[in-house]
């Protein structure tokens, strides 16, 4: 998108650079999906679909070579943004740069979080301890029916959804958190963890839930206006 477009015409850049997002976000997506060993079938994503090379990344399996991508596509959009920011810009045009500069940022918090414990998940798939294989199905669950919420989301034209549905996103990831912990407390007062077993699930559960939250944010400033996207940060604040 944002190859194809100069930047000296603002209002057509900016919306190659919004499309140019959206990819993405898909990507990131994508990198979710396959580190989270969920079936990335039940997703279209067609933005990325677009770009050859990028529509080899939805069908093998490696995380890394998504992670790379997603990192060179960073890249190209900042590098975009701040050509864009050179030229003669109304207010309008300057917000609506901004909050697809912090898109971008939560695209990558989002992307690093859940890369950061793909060795942890590996370690889960492997393990032959039943009790954390249990929880770790538990877990994909849940996230299977959040990814595709938060998915039609961000493919639906309706814009009347978004607040509401972001909104809605939020109570879910916490309640998948929650839930989680709680499955994870009742297999420890079983005497079924090691403290290793014990301290990596704390961590998965608290890393998804960070790169979740990131993901809603990261959609959240693509869709939403300003005044909108301002509202839904005073009543979204991340869990600590």
């Amino acid at each position: 998108f944002i190859n194809k477009v100069t930047t000296d015409v603002p209002e057509a850049a900016i919306t190659a650079l919004k499309n140019e997002v959206k990819h993405l976000i898909e990507l990131v997506f994508v990198l979710h999906l396959k580190t989270l060993k969920i079936k990335i079938g039940l997703f279209s994503f067609e933005y990325s679909k677009k770009k050859k090379q990028h529509k080899l990344l939805l069908e093998i399996t490696d995380y890394h070579s998504v992670y790379e991508t997603i990192k060179q596509l960073e890249g190209e959009i900042v590098s975009y943004y701040l050509k864009i920011q050179n030229e003669k810009l109304e207010n309008e045009e300057s917000n609506l740069l901004n909050q697809l500069v912090h898109a971008t940022r939560h695209a990558m918090i989002a992307a690093k979080g859940v890369k950061d414990i793909a060795h942890n998940i590996e370690a889960f798939e492997k393990s032959a301890n039943d009790s954390k294989v249990a929880l770790f199905e538990l877990l994909k669950g849940r996230l299977l029916e959040f990814y595709l919420s938060l998915h039609h989301i961000l493919q639906s034209t309706s814009e009347v959804i978004y607040f509401e549905s972001l909104t809605d996103s939020i109570r879910e990831n916490q309640s998948i958190h929650d839930q989680f912990l709680k499955e994870t407390y009742q297999q420890i007062n079983k005497k079924e963890l090691n403290e290793m077993d014990i301290s990596t699930l704390l961590n998965v559960n608290r890393e998804v839930y960070n790169a979740n939250h990131a993901l809603i944010y990261t959609i959240k400033d693509s869709l939403l206006s300003e005044e909108q996207a301002g509202t839904f940060n005073l009543i979204s604040q991340v869990k600590e």
